[in-house]
């Protein structure tokens, strides 16, 4: 399965790291002292940021979580990550510590078919669930999250207990997303817990969290309340499931990947030419790092799993969504090459799988997106976010951002008037997220 991760050491004592395309662990490595170990031995080390940390974070924010999970890069000086999707040896040569040895599974190539699809979402929901009873399904009342309960009820049968989670938020562009939530949990059998998501914005909370322990910054520590949240209605060992990894799937496809890897980056008004250029030439570095086609075949684009890797990481609950199959990639690969989409959205889903879904959520409107939250989330945190930039000018300064020039900007934000929202979401997480790192060097 695409989430294996593997650790030893081998005869000539070189490390020998195997790291699924979706792992939920990382293996890290310093190039001047050697091996260092897993995410939990990495919270434990003190650590220097490198000179273009911020730009090369912006960056790969920009991109998406694949190529920095590709390349092998770190936010920090000389310490290094074994890509994810590879088998890797890391030796010393030179007194330098590095990957000797690297091996990518060659994505398998041929005809792909119906069964072969529904046969890689059973064999996933089958290894997720051994030895549970019941899981817990983050349920949206969107296609992904209704199509993984289906596929585990299929499975597991009418005695296998689902239950929903499901946030829901009382604003005007949420209003029929309770019906199809209701519709998918009656579908399922399953019975539903409705959260309130008022108060669950992003960047809620963040004054009383703490993200010492948390290794890598990622713009998902907005989204730390929902998260929280989600995970206190579980019990220890639970098994969580979403619908994460199911849009690039089936709606994107391989050339919906590769047109998004393709956009190009225009730098917000409050970027200096310096720091545009640094974001600019490291999303280069990135992007090159991998090929579209392989990011998609060998599973990095599906989910970056940073939730399940730094949020509740020893929190004993396994969370995870069911496209795991090493090869399921590889066939919706084939499938969109040897059909050409009909323009309906996620047709593959429509057309193969609609016995596993209610032809309501089937053909629902599109899900709304979060734009609005994340607009509402800043308003409800201006204060608190104007003094993280403040509080940090001196560092931002020496990256090149003026921060009385990304406070406007935040301002503007807060109104909907977004210019560079992504990358002012990025800067605002990182900050947030060194601010806690006691070990952590600027």
């Amino acid at each position: 399965m695409l989430d294996r991760f593997d650790l030893k050491v081998d005869a000539t004592d070189a490390i020998v790291a195997h790291c699924g395309s979706q792992s939920t662990n990382r293996a890290f490595y310093s190039e001047v002292s050697g091996f260092l170990g897993d995410l939990d031995g990495m919270a434990r080390l003190p650590r220097r940021l490198r000179q273009d940390a911020l730009a090369f974070y912006v960056a790969q924010m920009h991109l998406g979580a694949i190529p920095l999970e590709n390349s092998g890069e770190t936010v920090y000086e000389a310490i290094k990550t074994v890509p994810r999707g590879t088998a890797a040896q890391i030796s010393s040569r030179n007194e330098r510590w590095q990957i000797i040895q690297e091996e990518r599974a060659q994505p398998l190539v041929g005809n792909a078919s119906l069964r072969d699809l529904q046969d890689c979402l059973c064999d996933a929901a089958s290894y997720l669930t051994q030895g549970h009873q019941e899981c817990w399904l983050e349920l949206s009342g969107g296609i992904d999250s209704t199509l993984a309960g289906a596929i585990i009820r299929h499975v597991r049968g009418r005695d296998f207990k689902i239950h929903g989670l499901s946030i829901c938020y009382p604003y005007r562009e949420f209003a029929l997303e309770q019906r199809y939530i209701n519709i998918a949990a009656d579908f399922l059998s399953a019975d539903c817990t409705m959260i309130d998501g008022t108060n669950l914005l992003p960047f809620s909370g963040w004054q009383e969290m703490s993200f010492d322990a948390v290794v890598e910054p990622s713009i998902f520590l907005a989204g730390c309340a929902q998260n929280t949240v989600l995970t206190r209605q579980v019990p220890n060992g639970a098994l969580l499931i979403n619908g994460n990894g199911g849009d690039v799937l089936f709606s994107d496809g391989p050339k919906g990947l590769a047109r998004q890897r393709a956009q190009p980056f225009i730098s917000p008004s409050w970027m200096s030419q310096e720091f545009s250029a640094r974001c600019k030439a490291a999303q280069v570095d990135l992007r090159n790092s991998i090929s579209d086609r392989e990011a998609f075949t060998t599973g990095l684009c599906l989910d970056d799993r940073w939730t399940e890797r730094e949020l509740i990481r020893g929190k004993g609950i396994r969370r995870s969504h069911i496209f795991l199959a090493e090869t399921l990639p590889i066939v919706v690969a084939n499938l969109f090459d040897s059909h050409l989409e009909n323009g309906s959205g996620k047709w593959m889903v429509k057309g193969y799988l609609n016995a596993f879904l209610p032809h309501e959520v089937l053909h629902r409107p599109r899900k709304v997106g979060y734009d609005g939250l994340y607009v509402r989330g800043v308003r409800a945190a201006a204060k608190a976010l104007e003094k993280l930039l403040w509080d940090n000018r001196d560092y931002l300064a020496y990256c090149g951002i003026d921060a009385g020039v990304l406070k406007g900007n935040l301002s503007d934000l807060a109104h909907g008037r977004a210019d560079g929202e992504l990358a002012t979401i990025s800067v605002i997480t990182f900050l947030r997220w060194l601010q806690d790192q006691r070990h952590v060097h600027a």
